[in-house]
């Protein structure tokens, strides 16, 4: 952008300068606008000093003029009077110049102190006058990686359960009367099948709009539903809905093991048999039949084929209830066909403040089972 705004007019100074309703829209466009208007009120001022105060000009005395003794000359100087051809009034012209230069310097006044006069929460759209955080700079990458225009943004305006709602703005055409500028709302979530963040979606609304009225969209994600409320002033009121179904997608903690590996044909036999019942009295609710023994204890380099292992024991980790319906329970257990040798259940509440943990040996060798919270399970053989 040229900083010669010399041939605008003054209307239109105003707009680049003030924006509308007060708010500045192009900082660059309205520093310039408002240098170009300080600069014309400083020429109205100095010609109004002129109009009221012509310099004195040292004439040559004319043959027929008195002229006036030292004295007297002396005399006005030192009591103030004004006896020089100073005119008693202002023009109708000086007047116009100087109520011009008033109203120039009150405006520009009044625009400088903005900011202290402001009362209540700031606008909306002055989170676009911070600086980037690191997050947000990683969000602006994921954006265009979406193909999506940012030409402001995006800034983060709050997290709610699995959800960060930003938003950004998408201007095209000239700056001063662009073809397009509309405030974007978008939420990313952290997808666990693909272990990244995703742009989960996004909406578009006037930037006008938000700005005089505020923003109300419905943004649908992975984890949520999120209805947001943005503007025109303060912060945003972020509401989400996470159905059980969400939730457990997004964040499984312990039957994390139950999502992420799909169940076996001998997993799936456990489930419809129920041929634990009668041993164990409980109820499979989920198994993964995770570790084969016989491949953890074979030797270095053997390979086992899955024939050879078929009939014999697996570690396994599962979660069950009493027919009764009492508490819900998560268990390791050492199964083969249908026979379980051994095992150890602890109450969900109880798990989620503890790992599960399952000693046993075989052949003389000990064997540990942990199981997370976090989903992990893990074997050691000693």
């Amino acid at each position: 952008m040229s900083d010669d705004l010399s041939t605008a007019t003054q209307q239109q100074l105003e707009v680049w300068a003030f924006g509308r309703q007060g708010v500045v829209t192009d900082r660059e466009l309205a520093e310039a606008a408002l240098r170009e208007l300080a600069r014309r009120a400083a020429l109205v001022r100095e010609a109004a000093a002129t109009e009221m105060h012509p310099a004195r000009l040292s004439l040559p005395v004319s043959a027929s003029a008195p002229a006036a003794d030292d004295n007297s000359a002396s005399h006005d100087d030192d009591d103030g009077s004004e006896t020089d051809a100073r005119p008693r009034g202002m023009s109708g012209r000086s007047r116009v110049v100087v109520a011009i230069a008033i109203v120039t310097a009150l405006v520009i006044a009044v625009f400088v102190a903005q900011p202290l006069l402001r009362v209540g929460p700031p606008g909306s759209l002055d989170v676009f006058d911070r600086p980037f955080t690191s997050e947000e700079r990683d969000l602006l990458r994921l954006l265009q990686s979406k193909g999506q225009t940012v030409s402001v943004g995006p800034r983060v305006l709050g997290v709610a359960e699995f959800g960060t709602v930003m938003a950004y703005r998408q201007i095209t055409g000239n700056p001063v009367a662009p073809d397009r500028d509309v405030v974007c709302l978008a939420v990313s979530e952290f997808d666990r099948r693909l272990e990244v963040v995703q742009i989960a979606d996004w909406q578009c609304v006037d930037r006008d709009l938000v700005q005089s009225e505020g923003a109300e969209v419905t943004l649908v994600g992975l984890g949520g539903t999120y209805q947001v409320s943005w503007g025109p002033r303060g912060d945003a009121l972020i509401e989400v809905s996470v159905s059980e179904a969400q939730r457990l997608a997004m964040d499984p903690g312990f039957e994390s093991i139950f999502i992420d590996a799909p169940a076996s044909d001998l997993d799936e036999w456990y489930i419809i048999e129920q041929p634990l019942l009668a041993q164990s009295g409980l109820l499979i609710e989920n198994m993964r039949n995770s570790f084969p023994l016989a491949r953890l204890l074979a030797e270095p380099g053997t390979v086992l084929t899955d024939a050879q292992l078929e009939g014999g024991e697996w570690i396994a980790a599962y979660t069950a209830v009493p027919p009764d319906g009492s508490d819900r329970l998560v268990c390791i257990g050492v199964l083969t066909e249908g026979v379980q040798a051994e095992s150890d259940c602890v109450t969900v509440d109880d798990f989620s403040r503890s790992p599960l943990l399952l000693g046993f040996e075989r052949f003389g060798r000990s064997i540990t089972v942990s199981w997370a919270a976090s989903g992990e399970l893990s074997v050691l053989v000693g």
